[in-house]
């Protein structure tokens, strides 16, 4: 990637991926995951938070005690879905979902903070 851009050696990676907005592993996965849980989040309960201006929607996360059971879709799916913005889990149409994901993601890269789903 760096030949392909004509980037130093040395120049960061992060930074490169930042400046091109090339998702990384980690990010593709965060994606997919994204979408998958849109056409299954009806399967997970739904627990509600109500404040005076805003009632938040967010999706109940399975236990699992094994740290490899962890790993797994049912785990990180609803875990992922819940760090959105309220405004996108309310959409309704597919294709303007993962626009506005893909933005979301690549506007708020390095807020995101995934290293707990390593």
């Amino acid at each position: 990637l760096k030949i392909i851009y004509r980037k130093r050696k040395l120049f960061s990676t992060e930074l490169l991926y930042h400046e091109t907005h090339i998702f990384r592993i980690k990010h593709i996965y965060v994606y997919q995951c994204l979408l998958k849980m849109y056409s299954k989040q009806e399967s997970f309960k739904k627990l509600s938070t109500a404040s005076r201006a805003t009632t938040y929607f967010n999706l109940g996360v399975h236990f699992f005690k094994k740290t490899l059971t962890q790993r797994t879709f049912l785990y990180h799916g609803p875990n992922f879905l819940n760090i959105l913005p309220a405004d996108l889990k309310c959409i309704k149409k597919f294709n303007e979902y993962k626009n506005k994901i893909k933005n979301f993601m690549i506007k708020n890269q390095e807020k995101l903070n995934f290293k707990k789903f390593d």
